[in-house]
């Protein structure tokens, strides 16, 4: 998780390189408040803070599903 954890990409940046990815993941997620919320409060948050964030995403059910997918668009997002 370091790479997200220390991502310097901008919300468009990291939605840029989600759609490239997965772009049905990225209607998904773009499609959910919560999720938007989230991700903009993280990106604008600091490194200790984004790990915790972090750490809590982890620990939700199905989260793992998604760990490959996030973290190739932390390793892309700087592209976008």
């Amino acid at each position: 998780m370091g790479a997200v954890i220390g991502t310097t990409c901008s919300y468009p940046q990291v939605i840029g390189a989600l759609q490239a990815r997965d772009p049905g993941a990225a209607r998904e997620f773009t499609g959910s408040p919560f999720a938007v919320s989230w991700l903009q409060r993280f990106l604008s948050s600091g490194p200790q803070e984004r790990q915790g964030m972090a750490q809590q995403v982890q620990n939700a059910p199905g989260a793992a599903q998604y760990t490959g997918l996030i973290n190739d668009v932390a390793g892309t997002c700087n592209n976008f």
